[in-house]
């Protein structure tokens, strides 16, 4: 698939270092810009399939708040370039809808993979055919519904199997928790335990070491203790 791409990097070396990797893959790189108002302008002219964005820009937008200027004219997918680790950061990016996010350097595998997914989920897959901000799950005979990434509550593991909780069903499903994660791209899915991962969002209280979420007592091993913690602002 030849798709176009922009890429906002303030980084030249690292700029041209992308460029050279997405080409090699067979993609078009329609723009380069430094800053989030270039980058619009850019945009505006080329309208890309697809956008690389660094969070932290020169000017006064930084990559978050170039996202957001352009939400209010497109919906187009970004890859954020960063590796998303504070709180602060990921809630941020979490408004803007993005699809998905890569660390530096990037590796030419994952920048395969990366784009694969954004376009067409993963392959090999049989219960799940993805868009960017949506999973189809298995409800029945060769019926799947369309089920919003943020609206999936938690996962639970049991045994070969796993349950997918929403506010209003659980999904029951003929995979195992670790193969369905693999779905959930977005940095506010966090595993509280070996059999469980949880929606940072659907939170709604933290009881010692316990995450309350749609009225379940959820318990965050020990393992997971300090990176779970570490999502919550506690004062």
């Amino acid at each position: 698939m030849n798709t176009t791409i922009l890429i906002v990097e303030d980084d030249v070396v690292i700029a041209t270092d992308l460029k050279s990797k997405l080409e090699q893959l067979g993609h078009e790189v329609v723009g380069m810009a430094t800053t989030g108002e270039k980058a619009l302008a850019i945009y505006g002219e080329a309208l890309p399939d697809l956008i690389f964005m660094d969070i932290k820009l020169d000017g006064a937008w930084d990559g978050i708040e170039t996202v957001k200027q352009l939400r209010l004219k497109s919906k187009v997918p970004v890859i954020y370039l960063s590796d998303l680790t504070d709180a602060t950061t990921i809630r941020r990016a979490n408004e803007t809808l993005f699809t998905e996010h890569l660390a530096k350097p990037f590796m030419l595998p994952h920048l395969k993979v990366a784009i694969q997914r954004v376009f067409f989920g993963r392959e090999g897959t049989n219960n799940f055919a993805v868009v960017h901000d949506a999973i189809f799950l298995k409800s029945g005979k060769d019926h799947y519904e369309k089920v919003a990434l943020a609206a999936i509550a938690f996962l639970q593991a049991d045994r070969a199997y796993c349950k997918v909780h929403t506010n209003d069903k659980v999904y029951h499903l003929s995979k195992s928790m670790k193969v369905v994660s693999e779905h959930l791209h977005q940095p506010y899915f966090v595993q509280i335990h070996r059999s469980c991962i949880v929606n940072i969002h659907h939170v709604t209280g933290i009881k010692g070491n316990m995450l309350e979420v749609l009225g379940h007592d959820l318990t965050i091993a020990e393992a997971y203790r300090e990176e779970v913690k570490a999502r919550f602002s506690m004062l």
